[in-house]
């Protein structure tokens, strides 16, 4: 197949978005397929930073622009901008099919899409998620979302969860939740700590992350260290326990670093903030393709019932002893160990991409159902 990956994001920096794309288009590839990855972001200078190769980037405005400004007005008039330059170019590299991870409609988007059949990447519950971020945004996402659905031709949403809120507009969906390369690293060796160290990996813009409520878990657990990689003491708005340690964002070389030297990874712990009570997060699978077990905060779409998994049911209160309970018998069972390698491999994106293809495949031939 001929397809065209689009996504708006930036191609400049690491994360787990960014790795995921890139993990997909290899894997395309690999399996004989001509795949282009189309991506909407503002440009860099040149003499200071160049996308990946195999990045097109569609971009109208400069990130010196914007540059100790409020981004997201000028990330969204870059979209606007290089509506015109999308189309032409997919136009152009004529594609049998789009793969389009989804984002906020903005004028254009539609028609730079329009030339072939396209397929809609789900991550979340858009129409709760958007609730977070202000009355107008929530406004105008909900009464524009519905042009690029009522045109997809199918959607692959990352949870069980999310595809329901999708079966209701007539069109094929398919569920098949985050994956990673197991390829890209193999298992650390274990963390020989005398006490348990933990880390989380996210963003303080993220309220659901949960963070207050790691903050109280570590408060019931003062033998336990806490890493937050990606916040800054300054970030947090409450007193710090004295176990917990903010690292600051971290290159991916650095946070192998802090892996090597933890014993368990931890999963958000308050989705429910933006509706979601399932999830497959992307930091999940980084820890276990490491070898880390995991602590999550609901269940998790691949996960659920596997024995180096423990699932939390925080709240905004101070954890019971029972729930303290749980997590020291779960770090007693694991210390010293890591997650086998086999145990995980349904996660390797070598056997969920190919499943992808296959549905994109449907959709061409009109058996995807």
């Amino acid at each position: 197949m001929r397809i065209a990956y689009v996504a708006e994001w930036d191609p400049y920096h690491e994360s787990g978005v960014f790795t995921k794309i890139q993990a997909q288009v290899r894997l395309w590839q690999a399996l004989g397929n001509d795949v282009r990855l189309f991506m909407v972001s503002l440009r860099q200078r040149t003499d200071l930073a160049a996308p990946p190769p195999q990045v097109h980037l569609v971009g109208q405005l400069s990130q010196d622009l914007v540059r100790g400004l409020p981004s997201s007005p000028f990330l969204y008039l870059n979209k606007v901008l290089s509506a015109s330059r999308l189309a032409r170019d997919l136009l152009e590299w004529a594609p049998e099919i789009v793969y389009y991870r989804q984002g906020i409609w903005y004028p254009g988007l539609d028609r730079a899409l329009a030339h072939c059949p396209y397929v809609m990447e789900i991550n979340t519950l858009d129409r709760l998620e958007c609730r977070l971020f202000g009355r107008v945004k929530t406004a105008y996402h909900l009464t524009t979302r519905h042009v690029l659905i009522d045109r997809a031709a199918g959607f692959v949403c990352v949870t069980h969860e999310i595809a329901r809120d999708y079966q209701g507009f007539g069109k094929p969906v398919y569920v098949l939740a985050n994956g990673y390369d197991l390829s890209d690293c193999q298992p650390l060796p274990p963390a020989m700590n005398e006490h348990p160290h933990l880390v989380f990996v996210g963003y303080p813009e993220y309220p659901w992350n949960g963070i207050d409520r790691l903050l109280k878990l570590a408060q019931g657990l003062p033998e336990v260290e806490f890493h937050l990689a990606g916040y800054t003491v300054q970030d947090i708005t409450i007193e710090l326990p004295r176990n917990v340690h903010c690292q600051g964002r971290l290159d991916r070389t650095a946070l192998r670093d802090l892996y090597s030297r933890c014993d368990l990874g931890l999963g958000s712990m308050a989705l429910e903030r933006k509706g979601c009570y399932e999830a497959c997060n992307l930091k999940t699978r980084e820890y276990l393709a490491l070898g880390l077990p995991v602590i999550l905060g609901c269940p998790d779409t691949d996960l659920s019932g596997k024995d180096y998994v423990l699932e939390l049911q925080l709240d905004d209160h101070e954890p019971s002893a029972q729930i303290l309970g749980k997590v020291q018998a779960f770090l007693k069972r694991w210390k010293a160990r890591r997650v086998p390698r086999e145990q995980i491999a349904h996660l390797d994106t070598a056997v969920k991409e190919p499943q992808r293809l296959e549905f994109l495949r449907g959709i061409l031939e009109g058996s995807a159902h």
